[in-house]
């Protein structure tokens, strides 16, 4: 008799020590399912922070783009102005030099 307890008490054991497997294997699957959740989530974090960074990148290029063509425009228009101031110096110049040479030629000929 006492031998069957014994046996009955090492078969308990052995269905308690299959149910702590049991769970710790549930356990781990368990783990091992919310770790992959967590990375799925953190490379979709990763990606959208990837995503806002090109946007932000793409906008900061854009705004560059719109500026230099801004400093493009106004560098044309300075070049403009710059060739019309001084073709009108020249031109004053020209007829200061030119009321000058007949004043000097008037000059010669008294």
């Amino acid at each position: 008799a006492l031998g069957a307890e014994v046996e009955a008490v090492s078969a308990w054991d052995d269905v308690g020590d299959m149910e702590r497997r049991a769970f710790e294997d549930r356990d781990s699957a368990l783990l091992d399912r919310l770790l992959k959740t967590r990375t799925v989530e953190a490379r979709r974090i990763k990606l959208a922070e990837a995503k806002q960074d090109r946007t932000t990148s793409l906008e900061k290029l854009s705004t560059l783009e719109s500026a230099v063509a801004v400093a493009s425009a106004q560098r044309d228009e300075a070049k403009d102005h710059a060739r019309v101031v001084g073709e009108r110096a020249l031109s004053e110049v020209s007829a200061v030099a030119e009321g000058r040479r007949m004043e000097l030629l008037r000059a010669a000929k008294v």
